[in-house]
């Protein structure tokens, strides 16, 4: 049977890496023995109507669209058009929105089938199914239209070894496509990677426990260089950006792997996302040893009375301490800052700048943040009245926001994010430390990383500048935030009109 798996057009993510989950669930199609291909609209630029093309031309027997809360919008208004032309072909949704809210998932859209969870084994059941024209109900991990009823067929138990799925379908992709403006991959071509699934963390922002569960599941280190060698071999894949929640929790797994990376003599450079508590001093000795030179810290704030807010169950202390090993160990370093959680105002926002400016990472990524359906964030948000916009329709995840806090509109939130990352890159101090001591120092890697270094450099030398034009704009506008702040706390809360209904809302 022909099945078409589809990333949907329009999404404009500044960086877009490759739909590694529709990738995965390709590779077990195949194995099932399927014909599969994956189109990626949004990085080749494809129109709804193209799409609607390549649907045609290809003549699946099911379609299946991957859903995130953000592109919400344009998976429905694709899935509109696609029922519109072709009513007969199943069609199916994954991915994390669905798997939050599949029963509001399928009846805001003409979607049949929603697939919750882990899709890998559950998706080849319910292709055979389809195929043999039989009825889904002994299959586990889904939710469905019958007529005017919604039915769930129970939840499925997770993949407990995760070495027994087949390696991702990267042959389906258009893989040179990647990275070319991500400035922090040093080696063309590049790609993604997941070494594990699931988070035993409990921080009240995120949904990824919806998808991978709360339990820890490694790959095995050998199954996780089978694919690096197949990237190398096959791909002539340069560089990995290994995208698990946090690849270092499990330390012994980690040595390991950078270990045997060293031992197989694999040509590669590489960058992961680690939590500040899980990591020291030989760890990060061996992961530079091994290839990795970027390291994403999740910080979220400066202020740990906001971290204990959110359950980031970690301490101030802790991320300076790891900030001072990935320096030590020359590591590229990127702080991941929100603004906006709960508990939030001017002051404590100030201190996440103040924090960040004190411990001068190489970067910082700063995003307002986002109550995502399915967690307490978004329950809690809801109840306070925070949420201020009941549409994601063409907002810029991370730029836009769609709350308040008790001091600041959305709008005021959105002028201090942009104020914070002036007053951060237009400090002489990011100049001096990110332009002008690598330009002393020299370039000390091979030839070959000349050009990433130099073109990462020029990129630092032009984000300072611009932000150095702007400087006194921001400082006038964080100022007057200040004042407003000071005022509103002074004589009462910033109040907005009641938005919500007794109803769970829609975010389309």
């Amino acid at each position: 049977m022909k099945i078409a798996l589809i990333f949907p057009p329009n999404v404009t993510w500044e960086v877009m890496d490759p739909p590694l989950g529709l990738a995965w669930i390709a590779a077990s199609l195949e194995r099932a023995g399927h014909k599969v291909k994956i189109l990626d609209a949004s990085i080749l630029k494809m129109t709804y109507l193209d799409v609607l093309k390549w649907i045609r031309q290809f003549d699946p027997g099911a379609i299946g669209i991957t859903t995130l809360t953000p592109h919400f919008w344009q998976v429905k208004t694709l899935s509109n058009m696609i029922k519109q032309e072709l009513p007969n072909i199943p069609l199916i949704y994954g991915g994390a929105h669905t798997s939050i809210l599949p029963k509001q998932t399928l009846r805001e859209t003409p979607a049949d089938i929603a697939v919750i969870g882990e899709g890998d084994t559950t998706v080849v059941e319910l292709v055979d199914a389809i195929e043999k024209k039989k009825g889904f109900n002994g299959i586990k991990g889904l939710m469905y239209k019958d007529g005017a009823k919604i039915i769930f067929t129970g939840a499925r138990v997770q993949i407990e070894n995760l070495d027994s799925l087949p390696l991702p379908a990267r042959h389906l992709l258009p893989l040179y496509k990647y990275g070319r403006k991500n400035i922090f991959v040093r080696q063309l071509p590049f790609t993604t990677a997941i070494a594990s699934r699931g988070c035993p963390y409990n921080c009240y922002f995120c949904s990824s426990c919806h998808v991978w569960g709360r339990r820890l599941r490694y790959r095995s280190v050998n199954n996780v260089i089978e694919e690096i060698h197949e990237l190398v071999d096959t791909y002539r894949i340069r560089e990995i950006f290994f995208h698990d929640d946090c690849l270092t929790i499990n330390k012994r797994w980690a040595i390991d792997f950078c270990e045997k990376i060293l031992q197989e003599k694999l040509d590669i450079t590489w960058q992961c996302m680690v939590r500040v508590d899980q990591v020291n001093d030989e760890l990060f000795k061996l992961m530079r040893r091994s290839g990795c030179h970027t390291i994403w810290f999740g910080v979220e704030s400066g202020n740990q009375k906001i971290l204990n807010n959110i359950r980031k169950n970690i301490q101030l202390t802790q991320v300076e301490d790891a900030l001072k090993l990935a320096k030590h160990y020359s590591f590229e370093n990127i702080f991941f800052l929100m603004i906006g959680n709960y508990g939030e105002n001017y002051n404590t926002m100030m201190d996440t700048l103040l924090f960040a400016k004190k411990l001068s990472p190489d970067h910082i990524a700063i995003s307002i943040a986002y109550p995502y359906p399915g967690t307490d964030f978004f329950d809690l948000a809801h109840k306070e009245q925070l949420i201020v916009k009941e549409s994601w329709n063409g907002l810029r995840v991370g730029a836009d926001s769609i709350i308040r806090t008790d001091d600041l509109s959305s709008r005021e939130l959105e002028k201090l994010k942009n104020a914070m990352e002036t007053l951060f890159y237009g400090d002489w101090a990011y100049l001096r430390q990110n332009v002008i001591s690598p330009l002393r120092m020299g370039y000390r890697h091979r030839l070959i990383y000349l050009y990433y270094d130099f073109r990462r450099t020029i990129f630092k030398l032009q984000k300072f500048l611009i932000n150095l034009w702007k400087l006194r704009s921001a400082r006038i506008v964080v100022k007057e935030l200040g004042q407003i702040s000071k005022t509103r706390t002074k004589y009462g809360h910033l109040h907005t009109p009641k938005i919500q209904r007794k109803e769970k809302k829609s975010f389309n």
